[in-house]
Formats: C-alpha cells, sequence, structure tokens
C-alpha cells in the first residue's frame, strides 16, 4: 500500500467556509465522465457535459476512452485528448510528434484478479504442509465425481479448483511465488504501456486525466455562477467495489495529486455499486420501502461488481449484507474474445495487420463496439472491411463456424448464435456470481429486486440472462434499472458525497490489528524464541515480543465513522518515539506480523516529552473507520488533557505540534 504522508494542517481549517458543490469523477474502463450538483436546496439539478467531438458518432454524457497524452522528456504529462478524437489525433500526428503517447484501458491495468487458493481448502495463508494435505484429501474425497454421479459436472468443476489449489500450494516454490504475486509492490512505481509499447508511469497519467476532468468541473460551475474558489467543490471520485486495496489506495494518491483535496475532507471514494443502488433508491422512492432487499449488479466496461443491501429507513439509509463479490467480466472482455477469436483463425497475418496499419485496427474495433452495444439477442452484426483486411481473411478462406464474410459488399457478419458463443462465457461468469449473493439473501428471506447499475447493464441479453438466473432461484425478483444505467453511478456518487452516512455499514473483508510489545510468555510464544528481544522497563530488563491485536475482524459489521480509543504506553525506558504500527490481515487467527496473511499498511510515529523516563508514557490512538477511509491518530495524553476535554462524538482537536495522522482505505 501507499502510506500517506503526513497531513498539513492549516489553523484556518477548521474555520473554512462550507462547500457549496458536490462533483463526481468516474473514471471507467470504458469511458470517463463527470457530474456535479449544487449542495443547498431540496431538489437536485445534475449537471453533465455532452461530449462531442469531431467525426464522433456520439452524444453523450460520459466521454469513451482511450487517452491520448503528451510527455517531452523531463516535463509533465499533459491530456491532449480523449475517446475517438484521441484516435484519430494519434494516428494523424504521431509520426511527426514522438512525444504522444496513447492509452487505451488504463484503469484495467490496476486490477490484478487472484484466486484465493488458500479459501478454497479452507486455510490461512500460514498453513503448514501438513494443513494443506489433510484439507486435500478431506475436500477431494467429498467432491470425488464418481461418487457424486447425480451432480457430476458440478463436482468435476468443484474438483479441479480443488485439484488447482492443491497443485499450487503443495509445492514450496509455487506457493512462495503465489503468495508473492498477492502481495504485489506498491503501484506507483506501476508503468503502463501505450498502443506502441513504449512506457509512463500509470500514476502521473491517472493523475492528469483526473486534472484534466477537474478543470472541465471548475469551468462549467464558473460559467454558471461565475468567479467561484475550488476550495469550496467536495470532490467524490469512483472506484470498483473489487478492487485491492493497493489499487484504491493508488487512485486515491493520484487524485490528491491532481488537486482534488486543497482542505481536510475535501476528497472522498465512492465504491461504483454503492453509488449505483444510491441512484436507483433515489429515482424509485416510490417502490423501495424500508426493509427492501436488493442485489446491485454494477456491469461496467471492465469490472462486474456485486453487492448485497437492505433499505434501512424513508431516508434511502441502507446497509451491507454480505461481503461484495465481482469479477472481470465487462464489456471489454467481449471485445478481447472476439479479437482473439480472429487471431486464432487468421493466424500472424492479423497480429501483423493490426500492428501495422493502426488505423484499420481501430476501425474494425470501433465498429464491433458499436454492434455490440446495439446487440439485442435477436439479430446478428456486420463489420466493413478494410481492403487489406479483407484480403487477408479472403486468403485465409476460414469456415463459416466463426463467422462469415461477403466477397461482394467486402463485409464480416456475425450471426445471432456466433455473437452469443462470444457472449456465453462472460454472460456465464457473471450469473455464477448472481447466483451465490441469490442463495445468500436466500437465507435471510430472499431478494425482492435485482438492480443493474453501470453502462454494460444496458446489454439486453445480459438483462435477459440475469433475469433469468434470478427467476430461477426466487420467482418473485424483478429487475430494476435507472433511466440512464451509464451515468447512474456519477449521480449517485454525487448523492453519497452530498451524505456518505447513507451507506450505515458495511462488511469488514479483512481483519485489521495493532502491533504491541508484550512480555514474552515461554507457552503463550513457544517456539518464537529467535523473535523475542529485550527492553529495559522501569529499570529492569524484560524479554519482549511483537504480537498483534485486533481491532476489527474479517466479516464484522462495522458502522459509519465508528471511532475507537485504543490507550498504549511506552515500552522502553529510553525511547524517543513510538511508532504505532497497522496491519490487515486475511484472517483473525493471525498473532504476530510475520506470519503469512499480515500486511503492513501504515505507521503512526509521535516523539515522546522525555519527562518519564524509567516510567511509562501513556499514548491515545484514535481510529476512525466504517466509510470509504480508515484514519488512525496518535497523540501523547499530556498533551490531549492540556487541550481540554474530548469533543463530543470524536477525538479532540489536532495538536499541531506533535500529533500525527495517516489516512488508507478501508476494506
Amino acid at each position: 500500500l501507499l502510506q500517506q504522508p503526513k497531513r498539513a494542517y492549516s489553523k484556518m481549517s477548521n474555520a473554512e467556509e462550507p462547500y457549496r458543490v458536490c462533483a463526481s469523477i468516474d473514471f471507467g474502463s470504458g469511458s470517463i465522465g463527470y457530474c456535479w450538483a449544487y449542495i443547498s436546496g431540496d431538489s437536485k439539478t445534475y449537471h453533465m457535459p455532452r461530449w462531442t467531438g469531431q467525426n464522433q458518432d456520439f452524444n453523450r454524457q460520459k466521454v469513451p476512452l482511450p487517452l491520448l497524452v503528451r510527455q517531452k522528456r523531463g516535463t509533465e504529462i499533459s491530456v491532449v485528448a480523449l475517446g475517438v478524437e484521441a484516435h484519430e489525433r494519434y494516428l494523424r500526428e504521431r509520426k511527426q510528434d514522438r512525444n504522444l503517447f496513447l492509452f487505451d484501458n488504463v484503469k484495467m491495468k490496476l486490477y490484478r484478479e487472484h484466486e484465493d487458493y488458500f479459501s478454497i481448502l479452507g486455510l490461512g495463508r500460514n498453513a503448514s504442509d501438513e494443513d494443506i494435505n489433510r484439507a486435500y484429501s478431506l475436500l477431494a474425497r467429498k467432491y470425488d465425481p464418481e461418487k457424486y454421479s447425480d451432480t457430476k459436472e458440478e463436482a468435476e468443476k468443484k474438483f479441479k479448483t480443488i485439484f488447482n489449489a492443491y497443485e499450487m500450494l503443495s509445492d514450496s516454490k509455487t506457493r512462495k511465488a503465489y503468495t508473492d504475486s498477492i502481495d504485489e509492490a506498491p503501484l506507483h512505481t506501476l508503468r503502463i504501456k501505450s498502443v506502441d509499447g513504449r512506457e509512463c508511469f500509470a500514476l502521473e497519467v491517472v493523475a492528469k486525466c483526473l486534472e484534466y476532468m477537474k478543470d472541465l468541473v471548475v469551468k462549467s460551475v464558473r460559467e454558471d455562477i461565475g468567479g467561484f474558489s475550488t476550495r469550496k467543490i467536495r470532490w467524490i471520485v469512483t472506484i470498483p467495489a473489487i478492487w485491492r486495496e493497493s489499487a484504491k489506495q493508488f487512485m486515491c494518491c493520484a487524485a490528491k495529486q491532481a488537486g482534488l483535496e486543497e482542505r481536510i475532507g475535501q476528497l472522498n471514494l465512492a465504491l461504483e455499486p454503492e453509488a449505483g443502488a444510491l441512484s436507483v433508491i433515489d429515482e424509485r422512492k416510490r417502490i423501495l420501502s424500508p426493509g427492501t432487499r436488493y442485489l446491485v449488479v454494477d456491469a461496467g466496461a471492465g469490472t462486474i461488481d456485486i453487492t448485497s443491501q437492505q433499505i434501512l429507513n424513508l431516508n434511502g439509509d441502507v446497509k451491507e449484507l454480505f461481503k461484495v463479490t465481482g469479477n472481470a467480466n465487462g464489456s471489454n472482455k467481449i471485445t478481447n474474445i472476439f479479437l482473439e477469436m480472429l487471431e486464432d483463425v487468421l493466424g500472424s497475418d492479423f497480429k501483423y495487420w493490426s500492428r501495422t496499419y493502426m488505423d484499420e485496427f481501430f476501425d474494425l474495433k470501433h465498429q464491433f463496439n458499436r454492434g455490440k452495444d446495439r446487440f439485442d439477442g435477436k439479430y446478428g452484426i456486420s463489420l466493413r472491411l478494410s481492403k487489406r483486411f479483407f484480403d487477408i481473411v479472403n486468403s485465409v478462406k476460414p469456415s463459416s463456424e466463426r463467422f462469415t464474410y461477403n466477397v461482394e459488399d467486402r463485409e464480416l457478419t456475425l450471426s445471432r448464435d456466433q455473437m452469443m458463443t462470444i457472449y456465453e462465457p462472460v454472460i456465464k461468469g457473471i450469473c455464477g456470481l448472481v447466483e451465490d449473493q441469490l442463495k445468500c439473501l436466500g437465507q435471510l428471506g430472499g431478494c425482492e429486486y435485482v438492480m443493474m447499475v453501470g453502462g454494460f447493464s444496458q446489454s439486453k441479453p445480459l438483462r435477459d440472462a440475469v433475469l433469468a438466473k434470478s427467476k430461477s432461484i426466487d420467482n418473485s425478483t424483478e429487475l430494476l434499472h435507472p433511466a440512464n444505467a451509464s451515468t447512474s453511478i456519477l449521480r449517485g456518487a454525487v448523492l453519497f458525497g452530498l451524505r456518505p452516512e447513507m451507506v450505515q455499514s458495511r462488511i469488514a473483508g479483512y481483519s485489521y490489528a495493532i502491533r504491541y510489545v508484550y512480555d514474552f510468555d515461554p507457552t503463550k510464544d513457544a517456539g518464537r524464541e529467535e523473535q523475542a528481544y529485550f527492553l529495559t522497563s522501569k529499570g529492569q530488563r524484560k524479554k519482549s515480543i511483537n504480537r498483534l491485536s485486533m481491532f476489527v475482524k474479517a466479516g464484522d459489521r462495522v458502522p459509519y465513522g465508528k471511532t475507537q480509543k485504543l490507550t498504549s504506553y511506552s515500552a522502553d525506558d529510553y525511547q524517543k518515539k513510538a511508532c504505532i504500527s497497522i496491519y490487515k490481515c486475511i484472517n483473525q487467527d493471525i498473532q504476530y506480523d510475520d506470519e503469512d496473511g499480515a500486511q503492513f499498511i501504515g505507521k503512526l510515529e509521535t516523539k515522546l516529552s522525555g519527562k518519564k523516563l524509567q516510567g511509562e508514557e501513556e499514548i491515545y490512538t484514535y481510529l476512525q473507520y466504517g466509510g470509504t477511509y480508515f484514519t488512525a491518530r496518535a497523540t501523547l495524553a499530556d498533551d490531549e488533557k492540556k487541550q481540554g476535554k474530548q469533543a463530543p462524538g470524536g477525538p479532540p482537536a489536532v495538536n499541531e505540534t506533535n500529533d500525527c495522522e495517516i489516512e488508507f482505505v478501508f476494506q
């Protein structure tokens, strides 16, 4: 994870004028857009642009990506164009201007999908070889396809998953490679490749794109009301709920680098499925009453996020019922399957053509995406081919099993059945997640609605499949979708920014702990003599060891804005500072900071007064979590007592001289 720098607190920070505008930015895998609304007033008017451009065949409220940037050696990146205009300018100017970089699908570079092999075997990451062998033996017997002939297909699938997990974890080398891939390096070092293979730092590219959108928002607001300070805008950036914590933290850092946090608390992150649900609830207040349980399917271009919630009151406040799930079966995967099919049929000639004649390749891809958007599951689509590409197809003379082509019209045609074959693995992957969540909701009394949000949710084949799967589990379940599914997340993010407490509780996906120093216990700490060390406390030399103390456990229901005060004491008579280290753990059984599954995510350091040598100095740690952010702050007890009593409902005012604070994404 990226550790946030210490905040520079201003003495005037508490006297800032209130926010007047709430603005959201949705940096999607397939498109990007913004939305803003005034904070005052009961009825909200959402301000969104209509994107148009030269030769662009769209007039919509989100602009399609890719992204064209310019970076000269040793200078900052600047955004040149978005969407089809980015393609056209790149193709037109790339030979004359080598400083142009065209990026496609930037956001998905931040998504790293890992199968949790430990969870498949029901183990933690500190499992021994004996534990792995025992778990595999039990599960293999349970799901032996020969013993479950009535559900043989399902048993075979489960058995294969179990065997793959065992194969990965039973060998020490592959196990280490797997755990290393999970604990990936911070994403701020990630470099992403442009379409021609050149690289830039991902953080700079994303930050400049967010800054570009920020400038558009500010321009739009100022056109509406004249001069306006950017410090009066509350910014909300949307992120997929299933992203790993490091990717969410990356987006937070990029937003701050883009200038979206000029004052404390100005920036917040909204989880995309939550934002989409808030938008639907706001639109359908008449039919969605307190107590309603529903499933949210956020189907975007890159990822699928699925979460289940319940409405709590007439204000539209909600709580999360089960941990969010998802995968990478967004609409872009359909395009990728189509392109992979062409490469499989046409071979190396297709690969050479796509790299050499980018303008023709971009046009083919653009045509398929338009056809995919219009595909209703009844009729096929046709694509007009360039002469070069048609010659390749004609020379191979492929069978009509995958697609057909017309010599006279120079067209490639995909029938309805051939399109459904391309869609099938994507829809199957989504419906599998829907089925799992609906079965969980069945334990609570069922699911009344399935809400579909995000651009891909407008696909009729996907909607029909999700509805059919829902009806097969609970025939009373109905499908709900907003008036404009592609912008529902933008509108919902604004609602979230106006009142983040609308999501009153979430399910913790991980356990969180603080590392403390304890006296070494030969019984409790057996086998860890090498990790022990000596400290001097009250003039006596003591054998000590580090252990983790959990303050949130995976699966706990965490209310919004929960504040917890922890008291600790200096451990050594002569230490000059206190260091409070915070860890994220995959399960609640982890006791030590060096165990598999314990990941360091940040630390607080505060100077000790030095007035209590050979005596314990008291330190307060304040933890606030339950939203999308986790904030931790440490202060000396003596300093707090000098400032006065704690303010009602939260920690006391910040002591600028010695307090320290870190902030990271809560998951």
